[in-house]
């Protein structure tokens, strides 16, 4: 019985720091009735950010970044903040 082994060069893994790590930090940009060149705001710490969505100051549609992202996006397509988004419990019949 032999073993064979391949000296072909790894494969690059899908895997940086920033997709390992959690997204800790946040950076909000301007509400759309925002005055042109309100700043960004940030960054805002994750457990931050998610009391401002659970107390309603923060839309769905607003748009959050964090290192490790490629772009901007609405912060209700985030799993971070899936939970805040998430409809009322239904009432108990």
């Amino acid at each position: 019985m032999s073993l064979l082994l391949s000296h072909a060069a790894p494969t690059r893994s899908p895997f940086t720091v920033e997709t390992l790590l959690p997204r800790q930090w946040w950076y909000i940009a301007p509400a759309s009735l925002c005055p042109a060149g309100t700043p960004i705001e940030g960054p805002w710490p994750l457990p931050r950010l998610q009391m401002a969505i659970s107390n309603g100051l923060i839309e769905s549609t607003r748009l959050v970044w964090t290192p490790g992202m490629s772009g901007w996006s609405a912060a209700g397509h985030q799993p971070e903040f899936a939970f805040e988004f998430a409809p009322p419990p239904l009432p108990a019949a």
